[in-house]
C-alpha cells in the first residue's frame, strides 16, 4: 500500500510540473504583417517573369559537353582499351 501511495504522489507531482510547463508556453498574439512586405499577385507575377527572362538569357551563354568513355582493365590491372 505504501508503494501505491508513493507512486500516486509522484504521478501527481509529474503531472503538476508538466502542466505548469505547458501553461507557461503562452503564445503572444500575432502581429499583423507589415504592408511593405506583403506582395500582391501582380508583383509576384512580375518578379517571376523577370526571373524567367534572366534564366532564358543565361541559357544562351551556357555550354554543356558530354563525354562517354569506356575503360577496361587488363588482368594485370592496367588500363587497356579506351574507346
Amino acid at each position: 500500500m505504501k508503494i501505491f501511495a508513493k507512486s500516486w504522489i509522484v504521478c501527481l507531482l509529474v503531472m503538476g510540473a508538466a502542466s505548469a510547463a505547458l501553461f507557461a508556453q503562452t503564445s503572444a498574439p500575432e502581429k499583423p504583417p507589415v504592408q511593405a512586405s506583403v506582395l500582391d499577385a501582380r508583383q509576384i507575377v512580375a518578379q517571376s517573369l523577370l526571373a524567367t527572362e534572366r534564366r532564358w538569357q543565361a541559357r544562351d551563354r551556357y555550354t554543356f559537353m558530354k563525354r562517354d568513355e569506356d575503360r577496361r582493365r587488363s588482368r594485370a590491372g592496367k588500363i587497356g582499351n579506351v574507346a
